[in-house]
């Protein structure tokens, strides 16, 4: 059994006899609205090689765009037709639906339902999980859960057998979070593939953060630890750290050195002290043979030169929704309200558990939303102050808050003009005073 690693969270895994599944290529430079950029760069034969490589399925673990690249898939599809592609059983059709557009013609997009395995070849067989929403630090969900549609979130864990060996595809946090939970419907594994560093906006985002560095050393330790405590749940033998290399780009640049993102080979080594299991990394393009435990060259970052040459190109790319002009956005106020509102009733059936208000704008026109736990004092107010001592203001470019903000009329469906994905990019400037509250904060998903 081989691995082969290409770049974030892309590899190949594949059998002794050439059966292979690929999982979850991005390719487009440009993921979360534009500024998610590959690190290292890729190689330049990357996009050949995903196309022209005999494949026998691709596994998606979830719609981010960094793990679902559509412009790559079309793309593959067309040059491979019948090559299927495996997904988890979501509650939500969001992914299913995306495929179906641009690949339904050429292939067959298959949903794996939990617990089921599903055999590539005689010796190469598939389970995919649907990972929870909910936390399980808070609920204890577990594996009934995932039986639940309606708790069923749009991250996946995927496990891999192949010629008797075992391997765990844990992606991204929440896949990774999950392990524990799900570990005992997985069994012993001899290797976790998992993510080990931050892919959020804090601290980057957030100016009056003044020691970004120790906030920055916190997240980095902590994804660590739960990828080492994931690996433990499953007593898995290798520990392989992916999921984590990205860079931002176009206006957003000057922020790269400011992430919670730690460099490859320092999260082996830091990872390595952490625990008994073997942790290793690979340079993108390379392998690891896990039948007979050889592997290529270990991993080793780019140079600062390097990285600073590579961000003088990419900081000149221009967002999509930075074309857009901001001078045909007719009644912004009225469409503020609205897009709220979206916040405020899903707020009804959620548990909030502090009073807390969001300010939304781009310095000129701004809309307030109070939630309270009790309901009472919950409201949205345009250009208005927040009644709340918790607040947390959120400030974008006026095109990017016209996107997120208008939809088509009778629109309906998943699109990547979405709060998440502009969050996740780091395309919003981000204060806050008081207390933080979670559940609250998660509420701003249903904006628009």
């Amino acid at each position: 059994m081989r691995i082969k690693y290409y770049s974030n969270a892309c590899v190949r895994i594949s059998s002794d006899n050439g059966t292979n599944i690929l999982c979850d290529p991005w390719v487009n430079a440009g993921a979360f609205l534009g500024s998610w950029f590959h690190w290292p760069p890729l190689q330049d034969d990357f996009y050949d090689e995903l196309v022209n490589e005999p494949c026998n399925g691709i596994y998606i673990s979830h719609l981010h765009p960094d793990h679902y690249d559509p412009l790559f898939v079309s793309k593959f599809v067309k040059k491979n037709p019948g090559v299927p592609i495996y997904i988890a059983s979501f509650a939500h059709n969001w992914l299913k639906a995306s495929l179906e557009r641009i690949a339904k013609d050429f292939t067959k997009i298959i949903e794996v339902p939990t617990l089921q395995e599903i055999h590539i070849s005689s010796n190469f067989s598939m389970k995919i999980f649907a990972a929870d929403t909910c936390n399980p630090s808070i609920c204890n969900v577990n594996i009934p859960c995932q039986n639940e549609p309606s708790l069923r979130g749009i991250d996946s864990v995927a496990v891999f057998c192949v010629d008797g060996k075992k391997v765990v595809n844990a992606n991204d946090a929440m896949g990774v979070s999950i392990l524990p939970k799900i570990a005992a419907n997985i069994g012993q594994a001899d290797l976790l593939m998992g993510h080990y560093g931050g892919a959020s906006p804090y601290p980057q985002c957030f100016p009056e953060i003044s020691d970004k560095k120790s906030e920055i050393k916190k997240i980095t330790e902590n994804s660590c630890k739960l990828l080492a405590t994931a690996a433990h749940s499953i007593q898995a033998k290798f520990i392989f750290p992916f999921a984590g290399q990205y860079v931002l780009g176009g206006r957003l640049t000057s922020l790269n050195y400011d992430r919670a993102v730690l460099p490859l080979d320092q999260a082996v080594n830091y990872i390595q002290a952490l625990t008994k299991c073997h942790v290793i990394s690979v340079m993108p393009g390379g392998e690891f043979n896990l039948s007979n435990e050889n592997k290529t060259k270990d991993y080793i970052e780019p140079s600062i030169k390097e990285m600073d040459s590579y961000f003088s190109k990419i900081k000149e790319f221009k967002f999509p929704y930075e074309e857009v002009y901001n001078n045909d956005w007719e009644n912004p106020l009225n469409d503020l309200m609205n897009a709220s509102n979206k916040i405020l009733q899903k707020s009804y059936s959620s548990r909030i558990t502090l009073e807390n208000s969001f300010v939304i704008g781009d310095g000129m026109y701004f809309v307030t939303i109070n939630l309270d736990p009790t309901h009472k004092n919950s409201s949205v107010e345009i250009m208005s102050q927040p009644k709340f001592k918790n607040v947390t203001e959120i400030f974008m470019p006026t095109s990017l808050l016209r996107n997120l903000t208008k939809r088509k009329k009778n629109y309906r469906g998943f699109t990547p003009m979405h709060w998440n994905q502009a969050d996740i990019g780091s395309h919003f400037l981000w204060k806050r005073q008081g207390i933080f509250d979670l559940n609250s904060h998660t509420l701003l998903n249903f904006f628009g």
